[in-house]
């Protein structure tokens, strides 16, 4: 794109210079242009910087000056999570340098910390809150699980923070007060009063300076990727909730949301984590009754989740999962690898062990299962997607 500066290059273009063969998806070639935008911080829509012709292409539009530059020593890190596309790396370097993107970057060393901080159940003053207590605990858990936090919810951990709070009622208000204890005998108190019109904002904020006490120094993060903002209804939420925490875990009881997700999407409330749940639901069917026709849905359902957010995690999962029970081993791994770097969960590592497994990969398997090993929470037969997939 830099070569060809303010001029339109096809689809077909790039697919043919950077992966130099002809099966790619366009989904794929869309990903990582959404995650270069990322990068050069082109969010806003219309596009400023790397802007989309339609029915023609994209157009890098930027003066691009070279910068003789001290790069750090991903190497290793490079090679695991661009296996599907080194070009793609060497033209996002280029890109970035053009703007002096790595004058914002940090030593190697900081890259490798992860924190690991566990979510506790909140006290509440009366029962009634119960399911509103457990749709902001799942808030928090996919506002803060990123690549440096990984997030536990309910379980014992001796060596992460842990975060614990209350819930309770103030009138027509309600006010969370939370105490994070990251192990140096002081826990920080965040306090945040709220009502059900403005929960998603408040919550959100909330997440945001929770991250910033946890590490402050995550230069990668971009809150904008942790927040629910394609949600704007609560009792959607409740239920949009519930099934992310059921795909996290690896579940299959969706059974008593599924009907749910299916009525918000037909009312056309539709959101891609809506699509990127049915995808997964779907997925969960086949693995139960072999039926052809839930596994076409599947992937249905998750590329429409991924056309309308490449860079949430959720969608990259359930789309990597449907791509897996479709036998598409090799398109899965791009999607599956894209969101345990973002948020990285016991589900999509052990997706990727399976997907390496099948594609004879014996030392990404060997790496995959290890780091699922270290994130599981239960024994794999207590997690019914993981173990259908045996």
């Amino acid at each position: 794109m830099i070569e060809h500066r303010a001029q339109v290059v096809s689809l077909e273009d790039i697919v043919q210079k950077v992966w130099q063969r002809s099966h790619v998806s366009d989904n794929l070639v869309r990903q990582v242009i959404s995650a270069l935008r990322g990068h050069l911080d082109d969010n806003a829509r219309p596009y400023r910087i790397i802007k989309t012709i339609p029915k023609q292409g994209y157009l890098l539009d930027i003066e691009v000056t070279q910068s003789k530059i001290s790069k750090p020593n991903l190497g290793a890190k490079i090679n695991q999570y661009w296996r599907w596309g080194a070009g793609v790396a060497l033209i996002g370097c280029s890109v970035l340098s053009g703007i002096h993107y790595f004058s914002h970057s940090a030593p190697s060393q900081r890259i490798n910390e992860v924190t690991k901080l566990v979510i506790h159940p909140f006290t509440l003053e009366s029962e009634q809150d119960s399911d509103l207590s457990d749709s902001i605990e799942n808030y928090l858990f996919y506002g803060l699980n990123s690549k440096g936090i990984d997030v536990y919810r309910h379980r014992l951990n001796s060596d992460a923070d842990q975060l614990r709070g209350s819930l309770t009622e103030q009138g027509n208000s309600y006010k969370l007060t939370l105490f994070l204890d990251e192990g140096e005998g002081q826990a920080v108190k965040l306090e945040k009063t709220f009502t059900l019109d403005d929960y998603f904002t408040a919550i959100g904020d909330l997440a945001t300076e929770l991250k910033t006490e946890i590490n402050h120094d995550d230069w990668q993060y971009q809150p904008s990727n942790h927040q629910v903002t394609s949600v704007n209804n609560l009792d959607d939420w409740h239920v949009i909730s519930e099934g992310i925490e059921s795909l996290y875990s690896g579940s299959d009881e969706l059974d008593s949301i599924t009907a749910e997700l299916d009525e918000i999407h037909q009312q056309g409330r539709d959101n891609y984590l809506v699509d990127a749940l049915l995808s997964y639901s779907s997925s969960v069917e086949y693995l139960k009754h072999q039926d052809e026709s839930t596994k076409a849905e599947a992937l249905m359902f998750a590329k429409e989740a991924f056309e309308q957010d490449p860079r949430c995690d959720i969608s990259n999962l359930s789309l990597g999962l449907a791509l897996i029970i479709n036998q598409q081993y090799d398109q899965a791994y791009p999607y599956l690898s894209y969101a345990v770097e973002t948020a990285p969960s016991a589900l999509g590592y052990y997706l990727l062990y399976k997907v390496d497994q099948k594609t004879k990969n014996n030392k990404g398997a060997d790496y995959y299962h290890k780091r699922f090993q270290s994130m599981a929470s239960k024994p794999l037969d207590g997690l019914f997607v993981l173990s259908a997939l045996k």
